[in-house]
């Protein structure tokens, strides 16, 4: 198991897609950047994403720095 870049937890990760794929699609034209996080802080990240209308994609990278704080670009590196 790894650990949660924004709690700290040992458990199961998943990964995020920066660029929601209910806007952006799946891995598709481009939209493969995401961040690993537990299931717990992944679910608090999805929440707060708006659910319509679609924002420009540098809104919600800011949310995902925002959330992540100084872990974001140690999260991003070990998505890849």
């Amino acid at each position: 198991m790894a650990t949660c870049p924004k709690c700290g937890c040992d458990a199961a990760m998943t990964e995020h897609h920066i660029y929601p794929q209910r806007f952006f699609g799946k891995d598709r034209d481009g939209n493969n950047e995401k961040v690993v996080l537990c299931q717990r802080c992944h679910g608090k990240l999805e929440n707060q994403i708006p659910f319509s209308p679609e924002q420009p994609k540098e809104f919600y990278e800011g949310l995902a720095r925002d959330f992540l704080g100084n872990s974001f670009d140690d999260a991003f590196k070990k998505s890849f």
